[in-house]
């Protein structure tokens, strides 16, 4: 936290990545309760549905703008292999800074653990609600 903002709620990240973040959160945890509320919260704070699919159904990055395929490609990798390549941690650092890259892990983190709270006590979408996140 040494070069992290003071707390999450004092963070310079906007919306729009936060949303973006939580979605690839949400996606490689496989948390269709989580994803399915934010969503639209995503979409409402400028995501372009283009990336949500890319999200959603793990598509190429190719094509996407560098800033938002790095974060995509950081979460990735951390979530299905445990660790950052080199490589993609120099793009993410470029990205984004030092301060919003400590802040962004901290904030995966928190989603995280909140998906695996999700999981443990099986929460469920309210019946009108249709998941929005395809999981097999």
């Amino acid at each position: 936290r040494l070069h992290g903002s003071p707390s999450l709620r004092e963070s310079r990240i906007d919306k729009r990545t936060q949303e973006l973040v939580r979605l690839v959160v949400s996606r490689e945890m496989d948390q269709p309760f989580e994803w399915t509320l934010h969503e639209p919260v995503a979409l409402a704070n400028g995501l372009e549905p283009e990336i949500v699919d890319i999200i959603r159904y793990r598509k190429s990055l190719d094509g996407l703008p560098e800033r938002e395929a790095s974060l995509i490609q950081w979460g990735r990798e951390l979530f299905q292999t445990h660790q950052v390549s080199s490589e993609t941690f120099a793009r993410v650092l470029k990205n984004i800074g030092k301060r919003d890259l400590i802040d962004l892990t901290t904030y995966m983190g928190n989603y995280t653990t909140t998906a695996i709270l999700l999981h443990t006590i099986d929460a469920h979408l309210p019946y009108e609600m249709e998941p929005l996140l395809p999981l097999p």
